[in-house]
């Protein structure tokens, strides 16, 4: 088994996109990042820790924006998630959206956990 934790690519590649459209030189700050661009564009490529830091670190050096985490987050769509955002988008309301999320959190992301518990008042 696979100890070591890691994040799926998916949710940087639109980051990276929308960085290249604003002019960024994302193959520099892939290469600063020490990520390469073959093998971070390949479907189910994921990153370590040390990746995704390196990886902020040289978009904040090379944009100067230090709002790059709201910008990933708003590019994130529910189909980002894989087979797991078709199966929130078949949920019929949000409370079966985080208990079907709660349950399968690893598949989107390795390095937190979710949990979800539902009472008579409250979620």
């Amino acid at each position: 088994m696979n100890s070591v934790k890691r994040v799926p690519t998916r949710y940087f590649v639109d980051l990276v996109d929308a960085l290249q459209a604003q002019g960024t030189d994302t193959a520099r700050l892939l290469s600063m990042a020490g990520i390469d661009e073959a093998q971070f564009r390949r479907t189910g490529a994921s990153l370590m820790p040390a990746q995704i830091e390196a990886f902020i670190a040289a978009a904040r050096h090379l944009t100067g924006r230090s709002d790059l985490g709201f910008e990933a987050g708003s590019l994130i769509k529910m189909t980002s998630h894989d087979i797991l955002g078709y199966g929130m988008i078949g949920c019929r309301d949000f409370d079966q959206v985080l208990r079907l999320v709660s349950r399968y959190y690893h598949l989107m992301n390795e390095l937190f956990t979710l949990r979800y518990r539902r009472t008579p008042e409250v979620g």
